[in-house]
């Protein structure tokens, strides 16, 4: 049978055949990978305290993980309990073998994303109907040592990691548009918020080499109200797209037969996502090539396209799927490797 791992793959994807159908439905589930318990509210991790002794987090709270951060930045971890030695020198290897001084902020933001959704798996059984998870899925141990977390373990690594890093970042604790309890961050780069979701770029199930998504990388706060809730009142505003993914990896194409190295370019750097924007000069909207189901039929609109298409899923056993993507006041061609597995 064939399976697309795939994590964003929109339910329209109905037009392809039923395998295709049915197995897309089952990866719409990383987009409720969500922390469930009684309460529902906005937690900043900054104003949250926990006991770091106690490894299985309360998780109504938000791990805090400022003792570890400050003793990164000072150099000395003499204060940490044993809990936090094993969380500080796990990230101050990572942190070593992936970032380095010559970086921007948004390249060391971008590696510590890419590394956690490479590294770490979520707790799927935490999607069982006990939701059941490991005890330190809720905070950095789990996500950095044991390999597995639930969107608060994400959420806190995220926020130490860029504690570490020294760029400003918060933690929200809120809910998905389901109502299940869920978390998230926000990080301001070059002088603008962003939001970001680790957990929603991780898809369900998870895989050796599986390509990233970078869906919810520093988005806007309209993007991201489409599926998640909270105040977004009691946060600063995030309408910049100066430093969205979308925007810092957007090609601009001059010629449609150049797409193709592209899009292997794309795979090569382990992203599973190419925005392209058309030079004025080939004479190609967007806007007026989507389909009513929110696609674009490029078989029938763009065929010089579609052959460079039907040749690079021939050699890389994957789909492609074109969708208009807004980008600011314009809107670019979003193009989706879905990798196949026998």
């Amino acid at each position: 049978m064939i399976l697309i791992k795939r994590c964003f793959i929109a339910i329209t994807l109905i037009s392809l055949s039923m395998t295709i159908f049915s197995c897309s439905l089952n990866n719409k589930e990383n987009t409720t990978k969500s922390d469930s318990s009684s309460s529902v509210g906005i937690v900043e991790n900054s104003s949250e305290k926990s006991d770091k002794n106690n490894s299985s987090e309360n998780e109504e709270t938000l791990y805090d993980s400022t003792d570890i951060s400050k003793a990164y930045l000072k150099g000395d971890s003499s204060g940490l309990d044993d809990f936090q030695k094993k969380i500080y020198e796990k990230a101050s290897e990572i942190i070593s073998d992936n970032i380095n001084d010559s970086m921007t902020d948004y390249e060391k933001e971008l590696a510590v994303h890419d590394y956690l959704i490479s590294h770490c798996t979520y707790d799927d059984n935490h999607l069982l109907v006990f939701e059941r998870h490991d005890e330190n899925s809720v905070n950095p141990y789990g996500a950095l040592i044991n390999g597995k977390a639930i969107c608060s373990g994400y959420t806190t690594s995220f926020q130490m990691f860029m504690d570490m890093l020294k760029i400003p970042c918060k933690s929200i604790k809120a809910s998905d548009k389901s109502g299940e309890d869920h978390a998230w961050n926000m990080v301001k780069i070059n002088g603008e918020w962003y939001y970001v979701d680790v957990t929603w770029d991780d898809p369900v199930p998870d895989y050796e080499g599986r390509l990233i998504t970078h869906s919810y990388f520093n988005v806007t706060e309209d993007i991201m109200k489409k599926e998640h809730e909270w105040n977004s009142s009691d946060y600063p505003k995030a309408n910049s797209i100066e430093c969205s993914y979308v925007n810092r990896s957007l090609k601009n194409v001059s010629d449609i037969s150049g797409i193709g190295n592209l899009l292997k370019q794309t795979k090569k750097t382990m992203s599973d996502t190419l925005y392209v924007e058309f030079d004025k000069a080939l004479n190609v909207n967007i806007s007026e090539l989507v389909e009513d189901d929110d696609m674009i039929d490029v078989e029938s609109k763009l065929p010089e396209l579609n052959k460079i298409i039907e040749k690079f899923q021939s050699e890389n056993n994957c789909l492609v799927i074109c969708s208009p993507e807004k980008d600011g006041n314009k809107t670019v061609l979003k193009m989706e490797i879905a990798e196949i597995q026998e």
